[in-house]
């Protein structure tokens, strides 16, 4: 493995080195990644592939999930310095549309944390078919093989800049402008500048997760989707729901009913409760209880990241996400899974971006479904 020159020193006093880079697909993580994860709609099991690596902190490890490994390269630090990660689907997995994405930050070194990007994506009717072989690489890709792509090949649906990260393993979460959401199978982030270009002698990212909402498409006809639809243009985002459709908001209602009065469920239309200690779809009341404290303390606290996490292995927290609608609440509210290292293991969790407007206010309208 080589050796990193220690944080903070100037580039401009070490010469930059040339990354050993490769062009050649690798399978990124897939089927053993917990359950949870397909769930929230992540992409898993495509390939992926890199402007350069070090040694084990390769592509791959920013589809695994784990905020112990990182994607690392030193031709993309410095000023000037640009690096470039890709998925793509496999052959035999269906183009999907990408409504959202998140990175999160590598363990240390924060200079070399992206600052500037965009998120490209090839539409799928311009997709040429899969690129296998190795070829010659560049900073930059010049070429479709090389990871870049022609300017009518590769379509830009996201950029970002100026993003900072304020601690270590901190997630960021970012939706796509719904105008610019496209079938494709071939997905690129392009680090344009580090944190700080001076110091940094590479780039790095602990994940990149990217994520196809199987909801995303529902209508604004139901009057509490329309509410947080608004939400979402109030903040003057693109947004609108990732995960709840307007038959989960009712079903949302319809638990609520039955946690404040356990027996209007069963004279409510629609799914009826089956006692009175459960609702529909035989989820217990108790388990919507969960999520009013969840989405009460993310409100109460929205810059205290204890309220932001969760574990996915709390017994109490086992009967919300075995319910598809009460797990859509979550995610729409911004949870992501992730995997933590805690001890000699790594424990499943949701983490959510406090930092994000769209959660916050998400949030305040889910409130108002659940209160």
């Amino acid at each position: 493995m080589a050796v990193m020159p220690r944080a903070g020193a100037s580039s401009s006093s070490q010469p930059q080195r040339k990354p050993d880079t490769t062009t050649r697909y690798i399978r990124a993580p897939g089927q053993q990644l917990p359950q949870l994860f397909t769930s929230a709609g992540r992409l898993t099991g495509g390939a992926c592939r890199a402007s350069g690596e070090n040694g084990s902190q390769a592509p791959p490890c920013l589809f695994d999930g784990t905020l112990t490994t990182k994607w690392l390269d030193f031709g993309g630090g410095g000023v000037g310095g640009e690096a470039w990660a890709e998925y793509r689907l496999l052959p035999s997995q269906p183009a999907v549309v990408v409504t959202h994405y998140d990175i999160i930050s590598a363990e240390d070194c924060p200079e070399r944390d992206p600052c500037d990007w965009v998120l490209e994506c090839v539409p799928v009717q311009e997709h040429s078919g899969d690129s296998n072989s190795s070829s010659s690489s560049s900073r930059t890709g010049g070429d479709n093989s090389a990871g870049r792509g022609s300017s009518q090949s590769w379509k830009m649906v996201d950029q970002q800049q100026g993003q900072m990260f304020s601690r270590r393993h901190q997630l960021h979460s970012f939706r796509i402008g719904t105008a610019v959401r496209v079938l494709s199978r071939q997905w690129r982030l392009r680090v344009m500048r580090t944190a700080n270009p001076g110091a940094a002698n590479s780039v790095q990212l602990s994940c990149w997760n990217l994520y196809s909402s199987s909801s995303s498409s529902c209508s604004d006809d139901s009057s509490s989707g329309g509410q947080l639809q608004d939400a979402a243009k109030d903040i003057g985002t693109q947004s609108h729901l990732l995960y709840l459709n307007p038959e989960r908001i009712a079903e949302l209602q319809r638990a609520v009913r039955s946690v404040s009065s356990p027996g209007a469920a069963a004279d409510s239309d629609g799914p009826a409760a089956t006692s009175a200690t459960t609702i529909s779809d035989s989820v217990p009341i108790e388990a919507v209880a969960t999520v009013q404290r969840i989405l009460r303390n993310m409100q109460q606290n929205p810059s205290n990241t204890k309220f932001w996490q969760l574990s996915a292995t709390a017994v109490k927290l086992q009967p919300v996400l075995q319910s598809q609608f009460l797990l859509a609440v979550l995610l729409e509210a911004g949870f992501r899974p992730v995997l933590m290292q805690q001890g000699p293991e790594l424990q499943l969790r949701l983490v959510a971006d406090e930092t994000a407007a769209a959660n916050v206010a998400v949030v305040e309208q889910l409130l108002e479904l659940v209160s």
